[in-house]
């Protein structure tokens, strides 16, 4: 597939936040991927009152439940719990002040997986001497047994066009909000990848980059998976 543009966006980079409550945190992991309580399982509560402070560490026991003494500082907090590497979160977000236990879903992660990208949508705009561009990739990781793909190495490999020069970097949980990841530069020429994990569901990639422009600019995308859908979008003020 061959395209030719006459095509900024800035990508806002929102930090993941959440809250919680305070005096004592309880709760249960459960096993998504054998549908068991996890046992063994590191849990770590956050205050999020000025940036993110551990104030309270434990394992899940052998039923997957957990326990945890915090101090009464009526701040919000972050439950996070570590399976296999791969950090997780309360589905419902942040522990708002005032609740006092939470429950987890994790995943046994994987290496290697059958994951596809739903979507690559592409965003452009230029000036007299530049084009920027912002590219976000959907990606749908329907593994079963469900599984968590992660790969310290790589886990999402992708490719920008020639002289792209990378300024942000963003991904996102199904559930979650965006939070800065490296796009990491791989042997292959123009070739980058992710090692964020890839739960089960679909998350979501995002990237903001420049190259340069004079008044027209052509590129050859080359998917490194299965893509259902290829979205180009531009000013009116521009041609495709």
């Amino acid at each position: 597939m061959r395209l030719k543009l006459i095509l900024t966006t800035v990508l806002a980079v929102t930090a993941f936040v959440a809250s919680a409550p305070a005096g004592t945190v309880t709760g249960q992991v459960l096993n998504g991927t054998s549908s068991k309580p996890a046992a063994g399982d590191e849990v770590v509560v956050l205050a999020l009152s000025q940036g993110m402070t551990e104030i309270g560490r434990t394992k899940t026991d052998a039923s997957g439940n957990f326990k945890i003494d915090i101090p009464d500082d009526g701040t919000p907090h972050m439950v996070r719990v570590n399976h296999e590497g791969v950090n997780y979160f309360p589905k419902g977000g942040p522990l708002m002040p005032g609740t006092t236990s939470a429950t987890i879903q994790v995943y046994d992660a994987a290496k290697k997986l059958p994951v596809s990208t739903t979507v690559d949508v592409m965003r452009v705009q230029a000036d007299a001497s530049t084009l920027q561009a912002t590219e976000l990739f959907a990606v749908q990781n329907a593994s079963q047994p469900a599984r968590t793909l992660f790969d310290p190495d790589k886990t999402y490999e992708f490719t920008l066009p020639e002289g792209a020069v990378i300024d942000s970097a963003a991904a996102r949980t199904q559930d979650g909000q965006p939070v800065n990841s490296a796009a990491l530069p791989q042997k292959e020429k123009n070739h980058y990848a992710f090692i964020f994990p890839l739960r089960p569901g679909e998350t979501q990639f995002q990237i903001a980059y420049h190259m340069p422009y004079k008044g027209e600019v052509s590129f050859a995308p080359k998917p490194l998976s299965t893509m259902q859908h290829f979205v180009v979008m531009f000013p009116k003020s521009m041609k495709f």
